[in-house]
């Protein structure tokens, strides 16, 4: 390993540590450090690609690793303070897509297993299991951890394994001192269901932090290519200003943004951009942000969302929604028009949420739980 990558590893093992100690060491009620400490954000390592949700977190994890020094410093104190918790507190851990929240919690839980042996705990990450048509809730492995009395549990929740959490809940409340689910901002939909005592928000980035990571990404993602070189710098100089302004510190749409850029240019043959082309597709993207929908077209995104729904049909509407079938088709029609679903033709032919609406929609919904929570 090289000195870089364990300098900054001994930097992020530091920041856990302290503040599970003190967290430890703290009888009083446990407060946020400031009422908006998600507009702080200390970037060390590199970014680039997410660790898969089944890998373990590692020291050589950390060229794909964020360090999100703030949400690190809460979470980890809040595991100190479990201790002196008199009843489960439960903790959501919110963020957009692609935002690094299940690797943030697994260099924690590395860290914990390395520094606070006495800390018992649980990772579950059950993406393969069908929650949501109570398939797998019975099986036996799951069942024998549910049983063992545990510090912390953390669970990776989604429209599909939220029934997981549901059906646990009240046997969690008895043999668990903290629980943190991590959400997707789109699918968090647990509040009116579980009790959830704090939310934690994982803020977005800097325009010049989303520079920095996006310069690394097209670096390492153009190095084989000798002959791309004038071609990745005209894209470094040229068009991460424009993704960073445009994005909002949304690191998915600008990776998405990117992407679409990028292909569009190589199907082309464009070696050096002038600016009318990449204008040209940012300008499609600030008019799907402004795409308004009606009443009955966002039903149908949230019951897409909140119940894990990856495509969906005109029959799926008529027995799920009551629609009439003609009706249903004219709204998947008209939000396919409007770049919000992507239809693939067959027979029935499916609809599905297109990356880019989804990450928009996303954002709009975070804005409206933050400004609730203060």
């Amino acid at each position: 390993m090289s000195q870089k990558k364990e300098d900054s590893y001994s930097k992020i093992k530091s920041l856990v540590e302290e503040s599970i100690e003190k967290g430890i060491i703290e009888k009083d009620n446990l407060l946020d450090p400031t009422l908006f400490w998600y507009h702080t954000f200390h970037y060390i390592s590199d970014p680039l690609n997410t660790i898969n949700n089944e890998t373990k977190f590692s020291k050589d994890n950390l060229e794909f690793f964020i360090n999100r020094e703030a949400e690190m410093k809460i979470i980890s104190k809040y595991i100190g303070n479990l201790h002196n918790l008199s009843s489960m507190t439960h903790i959501a851990l919110i963020g957009a897509l692609g935002c690094g929240k299940h690797t943030t919690f697994k260099a924690i839980c590395k860290i914990v297993n390395d520094s606070f042996p006495d800390i018992k705990y649980e990772f579950y990450n059950y993406y393969g299991f069908d929650f949501k048509n109570n398939i797998d809730l019975e099986d036996d492995i799951l069942k024998k951890v549910d049983d063992s009395d545990l510090d912390m549990r953390i669970i990776s929740c989604s429209a599909l394994t939220k029934d997981f959490l549901k059906k646990r809940f009240k046997k969690y409340n008895k043999n668990t001192k903290i629980l943190f689910s991590i959400w997707n901002i789109g699918e968090y939909s647990i509040r009116s269901e579980i009790l959830v005592n704090k939310e934690i928000f994982f803020r977005n980035y800097s325009k010049k932090e989303i520079i920095k990571i996006l310069r690394k990404r097209i670096e390492m993602y153009l190095i084989k290519d000798i002959t791309l070189e004038k071609y990745k710098n005209n894209i470094i100089e040229q068009v991460l200003p424009l993704l960073s302004e445009i994005s909002e510190g949304n690191l998915r749409i600008s990776f998405i943004l990117f992407r679409i850029i990028h292909q569009e240019a190589r199907i082309k043959g464009i070696q050096l951009f002038n600016m009318d082309f990449p204008q040209t597709i940012l300008e499609e993207f600030k008019n799907m942000k402004s795409v308004k929908l009606t009443d009955k077209e966002n039903t149908i995104i949230k019951y897409m969302l909140f119940n894990g729904i990856k495509y969906i049909t005109t029959s799926k509407m008529v027995q799920e929604l009551n629609y009439e079938r003609t009706v249903a088709w004219k709204y998947l029609e008209n939000l396919t028009n409007k770049n919000v679903l992507y239809k693939q033709y067959g027979n029935p032919s499916k609809y599905e949420i297109t990356e880019l609406f989804l990450s928009i929609y996303e954002e709009k919904i975070k804005k409206k739980l933050i400004f609730k929570e203060h």
